[in-house]
């Protein structure tokens, strides 16, 4: 029973060995195709990589430089949005996003954010919803430490200096576990859109009678805020709302 356990275990780990190795040899390959100018076997190749299952950031980054170099601007930057959800701290990522931004027809002026707002958005975004959830494990392990300290020193000063530290990495645990949760969640939710047809038109109702209210083309993000069968209501960065057909985006 015993060695039939261990048979189970090594099996498992020699499967996972050569599945990374199988992805790493197939990464290797694609990133040998793109160096060539191979624009679309690299992206072939990409694409055999997520099919398995595997994702990252590097994955999805090198797949939207491989669009961008085929001239697939709008796949170009919905690979860039997916791969910024992972690594929403990669500073080429948003380089490379902003540039191909700047080649959308429809230029969306966003709307002010609160100064405020917007320092705890980008310190959330500085790290993924894992390095947030270990930093947080790491914190919540010091707010420990501390405690013990404080309750095993004899000295009135050092005892004074460690519950506040402790009540410090609580509140600081807490704040990272929240940021964790806050990051999960816009992964898990896929709220957010890139518009894949030519061109659409939003509609102040659910269906083709309603009123015309701007159009978009492809390329532009896009928040989803509602759905009614096959339209969804959706709210740019300006924050104009409209329902569009469902057909015509696609999910970050």
């Amino acid at each position: 029973m015993r060695k039939s356990i261990i048979s189970i275990f090594a099996f498992i780990l020699l499967s996972l060995a050569s599945y990374a190795d199988g992805n790493e040899s197939l990464f290797a390959h694609a990133n040998q195709k793109y160096s060539d100018g191979l624009y679309s076997e690299a992206i072939q190749s990409y694409n055999d990589i997520l099919s398995t299952g595997y994702t990252s950031a590097a994955l999805l980054y090198n797949l939207g430089n491989s669009y961008y170099k085929h001239n697939d601007l709008t796949l170009a930057i919905l690979n860039y949005e997916r791969a910024l959800l992972i690594s929403p701290g990669d500073e080429d990522i948003k380089y490379n996003l902003d540039i191909a931004n700047l080649l959308v027809v429809d230029k969306i002026n966003a709307l002010p954010e609160f100064f405020l707002s917007k320092l705890v958005r980008q310190l959330r975004m500085g790290l993924s919803p894992d390095q947030w959830g270990q930093l947080s494990l790491f914190s919540f392990l010091l707010t420990g430490i501390s405690i013990l300290l404080f309750f095993f020193l004899r000295k009135r000063l050092f005892r004074k200096l460690f519950l506040v530290a402790g009540v410090v990495m609580i509140i600081f645990s807490g704040t990272t576990l929240l940021f964790a949760w806050d990051q999960n969640k816009v992964l898990s939710d896929r709220d957010t859109a890139i518009i894949f047809s030519p061109s659409v038109t939003g509609k102040s109702s659910p269906d083709e009678s309603g009123t015309d209210l701007f159009v978009l083309h492809e390329g532009v993000k896009v928040w989803i805020t509602d759905r009614l069968n096959d339209w969804l209501e959706i709210q740019l960065a300006d924050g104009n709302k409209a329902w569009i057909p469902e057909n015509t985006l696609e999910r970050i």
